[in-house]
């Protein structure tokens, strides 16, 4: 069987690609992240994934976004058809990815031990898209475990600039000089 990502990719890319040529980027956006976070109630999930025809599901879906274009209600509709209506959230997260990439935005995961003033968060995301050469859009969470500092995270690289992780690489070298 197919991975969720492998299924929902051509869906995505299509969306995103006529979302692009009407320049609508920002709007598909906005529908998706809805039709996406209505995908997150279990009971839906599961009552799309049944065997009712894909009118219903589609009448159902239309009504939760109100008055949308027609080209949204025909996105629905090919996806109940398809049978691909439970990926809304795979496929929301992968048109994400590649609106960032076309805006030339970097998403970077922040965990500070603290919440970061408006200022902070300014001076860290300049820094940041000055390293990077990329526009930087932070998503950040307090974690107390950290003591103090930052870890931020940009795609597989990691740079932990935290008192815990201080403490543990410390720790880490005074076993070795003991050992």
């Amino acid at each position: 069987m197919l991975e969720p990502q492998t299924l929902a990719r051509p869906y995505a890319n299509a969306i995103f690609e006529h979302a692009k040529q009407q320049e609508k980027l920002e709007e598909w956006f906005n529908v998706l992240a809805l039709l996406a976070q209505v995908c997150e109630n279990q009971e839906l999930r599961t009552w799309l994934k049944s065997n009712i025809p894909s009118e219903q599901k589609v009448r159902v879906i239309m009504q939760i976004l109100a008055k949308q274009p027609q080209d949204v209600h025909n996105a629905v509709s090919l996806l109940a058809e398809k049978k691909r209506i439970d990926l809304l959230d795979v496929i929301f997260q992968q048109y994400s990815l590649s609106k960032r990439l076309y805006e030339h935005k970097q998403k970077v995961q922040v965990r500070s031990a603290y919440f970061l003033t408006p200022a902070q968060q300014i001076d860290l995301q300049q820094v940041l898209t000055k390293k990077i050469g990329r526009n930087v859009e932070l998503d950040i969470q307090v974690d107390s475990a950290l003591i103090g500092g930052v870890i931020i995270q940009m795609g597989d690289e990691v740079y932990d600039y935290s008192i815990k992780g201080q403490l543990n690489q410390l720790s880490q070298a005074l076993l070795t000089v003991t050992a």
